[in-house]
């Protein structure tokens, strides 16, 4: 991969590292259903706008990591699993890792990447299974989640032919790059879903403004910059 594509996945990375300090959205428990009114759900996290705080993805992230080693109701990985909208600020540190670890040992980073996309297979399998909502009711509603999961794992383990090898590291950490990017852009379209027939346009815009901060949106342009050098260029992000 040419050194300005690296750079270039570096300077996203550190985007998506610094927009992790940042407020980046509002969090509450329940589901919005129409203007001014409020229903809950069991166990449903989304991210809303109205009466919540904003919160930074770093500090979500670390409280479920240490809720999950505490003991009692809210604990476990049941912690972990309260923050699944935002699981892809938990795969930076891997990205990094793996990375660095390419230098000297290419194989091994990207054994550790594949394990990281396998996990990342399984969490989006739950992930639909629990929150996704179909456009479709009953059986289709099924099979359109089926093909979601479908698209999920293309995104995760489409290459390049010339990436189609263990060492191709920075290919593998572009692919899980441009599934959190359509993971983020999924969450503001989900929060003004249920108002798409209630509100104007400029007015889904303004919900989206409330809910979601210029961090969630730094993070975003940090996903994307981390993406394009595995879908641009004709060298191998593999052993040179």
């Amino acid at each position: 991969m040419p050194t300005a594509l690296r750079r270039l996945q570096w300077i996203g990375i550190l985007l998506v590292v610094v927009s992790a300090a940042l407020p980046a959205f509002a969090w509450k428990t329940g589901r919005p259903f129409l203007p001014g009114t409020w229903v809950p759900t069991a166990g449903q996290v989304i991210l809303v706008g109205e009466g919540s705080r904003q919160r930074t993805p770093a500090v979500e992230v670390g409280r479920g990591v240490m809720e999950s080693l505490g003991a009692g109701a809210g604990g476990g990985a049941e912690a972990l699993w309260r923050r699944r909208p935002i699981y892809a600020y938990a795969l930076v540190p891997f990205w990094i890792l793996g990375l660095l670890m390419a230098r000297r040992h290419r194989r091994a980073a990207g054994a550790l990447l594949w394990l990281l996309t396998l996990g990342v297979v399984v969490l989006e399998a739950l992930y639909l299974q629990s929150d996704y909502r179909p456009f479709f009711p009953k059986l289709l509603g099924s099979l359109e989640t089926g093909i979601a999961w479908c698209v999920v794992c293309a995104m995760l383990v489409f290459r390049r032919p010339a990436d189609r090898q263990l060492g191709a590291v920075e290919s593998t950490v572009a692919a899980q790059a441009l599934l959190a990017f359509v993971h983020g852009l999924t969450l503001p379209c989900t929060h003004v879903r249920d108002y798409v027939d209630h509100l104007t346009f400029a007015q889904l815009a303004e919900r989206v403004g409330d809910a979601f901060a210029p961090g969630f949106w730094i993070g975003m342009a940090g996903f994307l910059l981390i993406a394009i050098p595995g879908y641009v260029g004709s060298r191998s992000s593999g052993v040179r």
